[in-house]
């Protein structure tokens, strides 16, 4: 899908009932079309991975955001794997695979590397079920460590701690900056130099993404039985209700 096409949309959210939609820059919003489960963007923002249950296996799925595209299987794995990514030429993999024995929201996160038509692992880490991100300019992976920190990592295992006790965290579109939340605040953190250049108040968020020029941050919350989703501005703290959803999203992202 071109970025031509992509221009009349503000913003795209996945919500718990797998539903993709896209919420127009007039304020429409259009229901696109039901993805898989624990869906994850590709490194451009213009494709879908999810996955595919069958008892011991997760088929991992590939589809893009067109209204009428399906979704292909791209890779089965053995075991209960989540939140596939792929980087930015389609030849690395990462997804989190479930530790069942672990008494706290833990996983492994794998990369793999595409070799002919299979993937072989190559890197392997303890890690925090959140969504990793890939770079859009490199090949390194963005995660959630067990230790709740916020690494960069390459595909040949080098690791850069960027900021601790993080939750949950979404890059700028030119991924200089994070926004990392530890469920009580947001910080700004510069990817670059690693120092924090904002903080404020931030409860009861399900998810959270930049907007397309990084001057706002997109929030979903949930509070007192109510979805909602807000625009901040990073400058001014300025906030505004873009909408009421009737379910949860846990999800939000912006090609």
């Amino acid at each position: 899908m071109s970025n031509v096409i992509l221009t009349p949309y503000r913003l795209f959210f996945i919500d718990q009932t797998d539903i993709l939609y896209a919420l127009m820059k007039d304020g429409r919003l259009s229901r696109v079309k039901k993805v898989d489960s624990f869906a994850n963007a590709s490194a451009d923002f213009q494709n879908l991975t999810g996955v595919r249950f069958d008892g011991e296996n997760t088929h991992v799925t590939f589809v893009s955001l067109d209204f009428d595209s399906l979704p292909t299987e791209l890779a089965p794995f053995f075991g209960y794997a989540y939140y596939p990514t792929l980087n930015k030429d389609a030849s690395l993999l990462s997804l989190i695979r479930a530790d069942l024995l672990s008494p706290r929201p833990f996983g492994v996160m794998i990369i793999y590397k595409k070799l002919r038509k299979k993937w072989k692992p190559i890197v392997e880490r303890k890690s925090f079920m959140k969504r990793p991100v890939w770079s859009k300019f490199t090949d390194s992976l963005f995660f959630i460590n067990i230790f709740q920190q916020l690494v960069k990592i390459t595909p040949a295992g080098e690791e850069e701690i960027l900021a601790h006790n993080v939750v949950d965290f979404a890059l700028s579109p030119l991924q200089t900056e994070a926004a990392c939340w530890d469920g009580k605040f947001m910080h700004i953190i510069s990817v670059l130099d690693k120092t924090e250049n904002d903080c404020f108040p931030a409860s009861a968020l399900n998810t959270f993404a930049y907007s397309s020029d990084g001057h706002s941050l997109y929030l979903s919350v949930t509070l007192e039985g109510k979805n909602n989703m807000y625009c901040i501005d990073k400058a001014s703290k300025k906030t505004l209700l873009l909408l009421q959803t009737p379910s949860l999203v846990p999800f939000i992202f912006t090609p």
